[in-house]
Protein backbone atom coordinates (compact mmCIF):
# COMPACT_ATOMS: atom_id res chain seq x y z
CA UNK A 1 0.00 0.00 0.00
CA UNK A 2 1.66 3.42 -0.92
CA UNK A 3 2.19 6.13 1.67
CA UNK A 4 -0.69 8.43 1.83
CA UNK A 5 0.60 11.84 0.93
CA UNK A 6 -0.13 14.58 3.71
CA UNK A 7 -2.79 17.23 2.69
CA UNK A 8 -2.01 20.41 4.03
CA UNK A 9 -5.07 22.52 4.17
CA UNK A 10 -5.66 26.31 2.32
CA UNK A 11 -8.12 29.03 3.82
CA UNK A 12 -9.36 32.13 1.93
CA UNK A 13 -10.59 34.53 3.95
CA UNK A 14 -12.88 37.24 2.55
CA UNK A 15 -13.55 40.47 4.82
CA UNK A 16 -16.01 42.47 5.47
CA UNK A 17 -18.06 42.81 2.38
CA UNK A 18 -18.32 39.18 2.57
CA UNK A 19 -19.54 39.16 6.39
CA UNK A 20 -22.37 41.58 4.86
CA UNK A 21 -23.71 40.05 2.37
CA UNK A 22 -24.09 36.99 4.62
CA UNK A 23 -21.46 34.61 3.25
CA UNK A 24 -19.60 32.45 5.63
CA UNK A 25 -16.10 34.04 7.21
CA UNK A 26 -14.43 30.70 5.71
CA UNK A 27 -15.29 30.60 1.90
CA UNK A 28 -13.27 27.79 0.95
CA UNK A 29 -10.98 25.10 2.60
CA UNK A 30 -9.06 23.02 0.11
CA UNK A 31 -6.71 20.42 0.23
CA UNK A 32 -3.37 22.01 -1.85
CA UNK A 33 -3.22 18.76 -4.24
CA UNK A 34 -6.79 19.53 -5.58
CA UNK A 35 -7.76 22.90 -5.68
CA UNK A 36 -11.11 23.99 -6.30
CA UNK A 37 -13.82 26.54 -5.41
CA UNK A 38 -16.85 25.83 -3.30
CA UNK A 39 -18.62 28.94 -3.10
CA UNK A 40 -21.15 29.98 -6.13
CA UNK A 41 -20.28 33.55 -5.13
CA UNK A 42 -16.96 32.76 -7.10
CA UNK A 43 -18.38 30.64 -10.09
CA UNK A 44 -19.75 33.81 -11.32
CA UNK A 45 -16.30 35.77 -11.45
CA UNK A 46 -14.51 35.91 -14.59
CA UNK A 47 -11.39 33.38 -15.10
CA UNK A 48 -9.10 36.37 -15.02
CA UNK A 49 -10.86 37.13 -11.85
CA UNK A 50 -9.66 34.01 -10.80
CA UNK A 51 -6.24 33.79 -11.44
CA UNK A 52 -5.26 36.97 -9.66
CA UNK A 53 -2.63 36.04 -6.96
CA UNK A 54 -3.67 37.52 -3.64
CA UNK A 55 -1.77 37.89 -0.89
CA UNK A 56 0.10 34.51 1.02
CA UNK A 57 0.35 34.41 5.15
CA UNK A 58 2.01 31.33 6.16
CA UNK A 59 1.78 29.87 9.73
CA UNK A 60 4.59 27.74 10.48
CA UNK A 61 3.26 25.85 14.09
CA UNK A 62 3.64 22.52 15.56
CA UNK A 63 0.93 20.76 17.34
CA UNK A 64 0.52 20.72 21.24
CA UNK A 65 2.07 24.50 20.75
CA UNK A 66 -0.27 27.00 23.03
CA UNK A 67 1.53 29.87 21.39
CA UNK A 68 0.54 28.71 17.76
CA UNK A 69 -2.95 28.04 19.37
CA UNK A 70 -3.07 31.54 20.47
CA UNK A 71 -1.81 33.05 17.22
CA UNK A 72 -4.29 30.94 15.23
CA UNK A 73 -6.62 32.82 17.40
CA UNK A 74 -5.43 36.25 16.64
CA UNK A 75 -5.52 35.56 12.91
CA UNK A 76 -9.30 34.40 12.90
CA UNK A 77 -9.90 37.66 14.74
CA UNK A 78 -7.93 39.60 12.91
CA UNK A 79 -9.07 39.13 9.63
CA UNK A 80 -12.27 40.74 10.02
CA UNK A 81 -10.15 43.81 9.63
CA UNK A 82 -8.10 42.75 6.45
CA UNK A 83 -8.45 42.95 3.27
CA UNK A 84 -8.48 39.04 1.23
CA UNK A 85 -5.57 37.37 1.07
CA UNK A 86 -4.72 33.09 1.49
CA UNK A 87 -3.61 31.56 5.16
CA UNK A 88 -1.50 28.56 5.10
CA UNK A 89 -0.92 26.34 7.97
CA UNK A 90 2.70 24.52 7.90
CA UNK A 91 3.07 21.69 10.65
CA UNK A 92 6.98 22.01 11.08
CA UNK A 93 7.17 18.44 12.19
CA UNK A 94 6.00 16.71 9.27
CA UNK A 95 8.99 15.39 7.33
CA UNK A 96 8.46 17.55 4.38
CA UNK A 97 8.68 20.66 6.28
CA UNK A 98 11.49 19.43 7.64
CA UNK A 99 13.56 22.85 5.70
CA UNK A 100 11.67 24.89 8.20
CA UNK A 101 11.75 22.47 11.35
CA UNK A 102 15.36 23.24 11.28
CA UNK A 103 14.46 27.14 11.03
CA UNK A 104 11.85 27.52 13.47
CA UNK A 105 12.17 24.69 15.84
CA UNK A 106 12.18 26.81 18.76
CA UNK A 107 10.85 29.82 17.54
CA UNK A 108 7.19 28.55 16.54
CA UNK A 109 4.50 30.14 15.81
CA UNK A 110 6.05 32.44 13.08
CA UNK A 111 3.93 34.02 10.52
CA UNK A 112 4.90 35.01 7.11
CA UNK A 113 3.40 37.38 4.63
CA UNK A 114 4.16 38.03 1.73
CA UNK A 115 2.06 40.61 -1.07
CA UNK A 116 0.83 40.24 -4.25
CA UNK A 117 2.97 42.55 -5.74
CA UNK A 118 6.38 41.84 -4.24
CA UNK A 119 8.86 38.80 -3.46
CA UNK A 120 9.86 40.59 0.23
CA UNK A 121 8.56 38.12 3.04
CA UNK A 122 7.39 40.40 6.00
CA UNK A 123 7.54 37.83 9.75
CA UNK A 124 6.44 37.96 13.24
CA UNK A 125 7.26 35.44 15.56
CA UNK A 126 6.36 34.01 19.26
CA UNK A 127 3.80 35.94 20.97
CA UNK A 128 1.47 36.83 18.16
CA UNK A 129 -1.82 39.16 19.02
CA UNK A 130 -4.37 40.12 17.02
CA UNK A 131 -2.78 43.83 16.13
CA UNK A 132 0.64 42.67 15.64
CA UNK A 133 -1.40 40.51 12.39
CA UNK A 134 -2.87 43.46 11.76
CA UNK A 135 -0.18 45.75 11.62
CA UNK A 136 1.82 43.22 9.45
CA UNK A 137 -0.50 43.12 7.19
CA UNK A 138 -1.22 46.77 6.35
CA UNK A 139 2.40 47.50 6.41
CA UNK A 140 3.32 44.86 4.23
CA UNK A 141 0.60 46.56 1.85
CA UNK A 142 1.71 50.14 2.12
CA UNK A 143 4.90 48.96 1.44
CA UNK A 144 4.28 47.19 -1.21
CA UNK A 145 2.19 49.96 -3.52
Amino acid sequence: MPAQEPIETLIHFVFPSAMSSGLPLIIDCLPTVQPRMISRRFFSRSVAAATVRLPRMLLYSRPECGLCEEAKESISKAVKELPEFELQVVNILEPENKEWFDKYAFDVPVVHFQTSESDKIHRIMHHIKQKDVIDLVNNSLKESS
